[in-house]
Order: structure tokens, then C-alpha cells, then sequence
């Protein structure tokens, strides 16, 4: 069962003391600078969040979906049996400038909170119908897009997807930036469905206030939110 939050979060503003916004950078520039996003996602499968390895899959299809702390995972077995689940997932951040480095130089393991939701068949069909309406089987990585541009920083997506055998993983990165390309537009409509569908953000912030966690991160933001007891600004 999912707890109601009790505070509310917020992103850390410009003017946060500088012993986090330290603690920041270097979560940012040692655990994000120097591995792809790739590895750090399958680290995280492997040790924490106990996913299936989709490369494996003998499934009929296999879909995966990497938002911020969130995966969410569609199957079709070989029976044609729809399964869904949402995984919510955050990497606890302390104050302390020495266990950040800690944390950041493979010294000590850092605290990850994990919560599965079993979505309802409707919502898998949903999902499937949404994955069929913007082609994203066929969606291909953005490095792969011509008119794509690379960007060191800001926001970021991954896809994987087994069909028959086939393995993909694909990398979205700072899709709001790239105005002017379609596939852009194409991704952002699916994530902006998905997301209504599911009620992602909600499953999130739902889960967050059942932790007892101040500040933490997660996958595909280069930011660290913590817990205040004002309302977020609108």
C-alpha cells in the first residue's frame, strides 16, 4: 500500500548552501561524467531493482521504459499473457560532503529505495495500444537521428525492447531541446501519454513521501530534490 506524502518536495534552488550543491557536482561529474547512462541503468538492474535482463527475454515482446526513478515494464509471453509493472526507485543523498565521496569512489554502497506496482490489465493494454499509435518499436536512438544534437546535460530517457529474440536499447537525450526534429516530438507525445496514462508523477511523489528520505536523485536528471515543509513553486 502507498503512503500519502507528508511534505512536500522540492528541486534545491541556485542559492542552497554550497556544502550540497558540492556534493552535487561531484555526484554528478564522478557517478554520471564517467559511465553511460547505459551501464549505470544495468548496474542498477543487476543490484537493486531486481529486473528481468531483457536481453534474454523469450518473450514475445519485451518493453522497457527508463523515466526519472522510474521503469516501466510491459511483457507479452509466449501464451500472448499481457504483464505490467511500474518500478519506482531513488538514490538517497546525504549532507555529509565525506560519504558522498564515499559513495561516488565505490567505497561504501549507496542507499537505494525500491517499489514495484502491478498494473492492472487495462493499463498494459493501454500501454501497448500507446507503443503501436507512435511507432516507438520503431523509433530509433537519437544518436542515430541526423538532426538530433548532442547534449552534455539536462534531461534523459532510455528505451529497451525485445521482440522475438531481438534486443534494442536506445537513448533519448534532452528530447525538449530538439524542437525542430520529428522524432522528437514523436517521443514526447508517447511520454507525455504514458505518463497521463499511469499517472506517473503521482505513483512517484506518492512513493517518495511513504521514505523517510531528506534529499535524494534519480535516473535521468542531473539534480538533487529535497524534502521541505513549503509547497514547490508552481
Amino acid at each position: 500500500m502507498v503512503n500519502s506524502p507528508t511534505a512536500k518536495p522540492r528541486t534545491l534552488p541556485a542559492i542552497m548552501k554550497a556544502g550540497l550543491i558540492l556534493i552535487l557536482t561531484l555526484f554528478c561529474s564522478i557517478c554520471f561524467g564517467q559511465r553511460s547512462p547505459a551501464l549505470e541503468l544495468q548496474a542498477e538492474e543487476e543490484k537493486d531493482l531486481h529486473l528481468i535482463n531483457l536481453k534474454n527475454s523469450s518473450d514475445l515482446f519485451s518493453f522497457r521504459f527508463w523515466s526519472h526513478g522510474q521503469s516501466i515494464d510491459i511483457r507479452i509471453l509466449s501464451d500472448s499473457t499481457q504483464l505490467g509493472e511500474v518500478t519506482n526507485f531513488l538514490r538517497e543523498v546525504s549532507k555529509s560532503y565525506s560519504l558522498e565521496r564515499k559513495v561516488a569512489n565505490g567505497e561504501i554502497k549507496p542507499i537505494i529505495h525500491v517499489q514495484k506496482i502491478t498494473l492492472s490489465k487495462s493499463k498494459v493494454q493501454k500501454v501497448i495500444d500507446l507503443i503501436s499509435r507512435y511507432g516507438i518499436k520503431e523509433l530509433p536512438t537519437d544518436d542515430s537521428i541526423k538532426a538530433w544534437q548532442p547534449v552534455l546535460d539536462g534531461e534523459w530517457f532510455a528505451i529497451e525492447q525485445n521482440t522475438t529474440g531481438t534486443y534494442i536499447f536506445k537513448n533519448f537525450g534532452n528530447p525538449k531541446s530538439q524542437v525542430e526534429v520529428p522524432e522528437a516530438t514523436r517521443f514526447l507525445n508517447f511520454y507525455s501519454d504514458i505518463k497521463k496514462e499511469l499517472s506517473l508523477d503521482d505513483l512517484f511523489w506518492k512513493f517518495f513521501g511513504g521514505l523517510k528520505v531528506k534529499c535524494f536523485t534519480r535516473n535521468g536528471e542531473h539534480t538533487v530534490t529535497c524534502l521541505t515543509k513549503s509547497k514547490p513553486r508552481k
